[in-house]
């Protein structure tokens, strides 16, 4: 009673406005006493928005669970100077969710259409109340539509703050939530490739550019999404995905490096994910010998990577050169070829030697083919005449003993041939300038 007395009285303290009748009001409903309450109100007059410490009758029955007075409450005509009751309401909303009484929580949201703000929202997804989540999207969607996208907005940054990700596929894909390029693009390296699938799959463009543009000082990349990929060794699983989606193979960042340049220089992924994206880029449609803004091809690009060790960068030169047709004898915009740039290894012999046996293998396959058309002139290439004539692939031609002659003796044999014009800054290394000019001049 002496307890009862010391509380009433410092309720008194906090709110003098408060009638005798109103403080056993708010004692009934924190007492969870249904009936009481009813009496109070309707029959002695209680102020049924009465409120102590900013907590009134509804609150005080969301915090207990209290479902009857809840629907009393909210069923109740009455009338604040200041508050409406979807504000009160919110708050009881963010009580019941705090102190885990769901019921009470489902009731304001479903049946009272009660609008969350977002520290009900924040409050449901530590709980793990993921379906409360989605009744309270809804229903703000339907009673806050003006401020709902703000909201939705804020949800989803949040989530993703936070690694969420049962919250992220609740907003995305079921709710269909946009995700902006500026929110994609400052989250992309915390997201897992999972969330990064369910963005794509949700009408994200595959082809967006991440521009950075409002984020200075950061530069403005203009990478695809299939540029971060390939160039992220955490997401590097993630490409072929892309690639499949429908990503532009030749979309150029801002130094003009198309996807390709990118997966040469990207020198945390094995050798094997290498050569199986590299052979995926180029099946689909990748330019292999696209020049950036300083004029290097993708060769170029990974002859001068130092941090590829040299017999990854041995097979992938061989699988560009061989396999893919692409040029050694480009030039840069400082005057380099692939070729030149190789530094003082073996690695040049075997770019020269994978150029040589292409060339070669060209030469003799139009020799070839010139020789038996007249015999089956509907053949229109080699495959068709003899599928190779059972050979080998070219890439192991170099190794065969019968092909070991030396490069000067290859060299001269085929500077005879027309269209063949050796560059002393491709064979300098291998043959004297006299021996270049006397092929130039054949």
């Amino acid at each position: 009673m002496i307890l009862n007395d010391l509380k009433r009285k410092k309720m008194r303290q906090r709110n003098p406005q408060l009638r005798e009748i109103d403080i056993e009001l708010l004692e009934a409903a924190q007492a969870g006493k249904f009936d009481k309450v009813k009496y109070l109100h309707r029959v002695k007059g209680a102020d049924i928005h009465a409120r102590d410490l900013g907590r009134g009758v509804l609150v005080e029955a969301a915090k207990r669970g209290n479902n009857e007075v809840i629907n009393y409450v909210m069923q109740s005509k009455f009338y604040h100077p200041e508050l409406t009751i979807k504000d009160i309401a919110s708050w009881a909303l963010n009580a019941a969710i705090y102190e885990g009484k769901i019921r009470s929580a489902e009731l304001l949201v479903k049946y009272y259409k009660v609008p969350a703000e977002s520290n009900a929202f924040r409050a449901a997804n530590e709980k793990g109340y993921i379906d409360l989540y989605r009744a309270m999207i809804e229903v703000n969607r339907e009673v806050n539509k003006e401020e709902q996208n703000k909201l939705e907005f804020y949800l989803l940054m949040e989530a993703m703050d936070c690694n969420q990700e049962d919250i992220i596929k609740l907003l995305v894909n079921d709710l269909k939530v946009g995700v902006t390029i500026q929110t994609f693009e400052n989250y992309i390296n915390e997201m897992s490739p999972e969330i990064i699938k369910v963005i794509l799959d949700n009408g994200f463009d595959i082809n967006s550019k991440l521009t950075k543009e409002n984020f200075f000082p950061i530069p403005d990349y203009q990478y695809s999404i299939l540029h971060k990929v390939l160039s992220s060794n955490k997401l590097i699983d993630l490409a072929e995905y892309v690639i499949n989606k429908g990503a532009d193979l030749n979309s150029q960042d801002s130094e003009g490096n198309t996807p390709l340049h990118i997966l040469m220089k990207n020198n945390e992924i094995d050798i094997d994910k290498r050569l199986e994206l590299a052979n995926l880029l180029i099946e689909k449609g990748v330019n292999v010998n696209a020049q950036n803004n300083k004029g290097d091809t993708p060769l170029h690009v990974l002859v001068r990577c130092k941090e590829i060790s040299y017999p990854d960068k041995k097979k992938v030169a061989e699988f560009l050169i061989i396999d893919c047709n692409a040029e050694v004898d480009i030039f840069n915009k400082l005057g380099s070829t692939p070729y030149s740039m190789c530094p003082a290894s073996s690695l040049s012999n075997d770019i020269i030697e994978a150029f040589l046996i292409v060339y070669e293998r060209k030469l003799e396959e139009e020799e070839r083919l010139k020789e038996t058309q007249d015999n089956n002139p509907k053949a229109k290439n080699i495959e068709e005449l003899d599928t190779n004539c059972g050979e080998e692939n070219i890439a192991k031609i170099a190794e065969e003993p019968s092909y070991k002659a030396t490069f000067v003796d290859r060299v001269e044999a085929n500077s005879t041939r027309q269209g063949f014009f050796p560059r002393k800054e491709l064979l300098g290394n291998y043959i004297s300038d006299k021996q270049i000019a006397s092929c130039n001049t054949k």
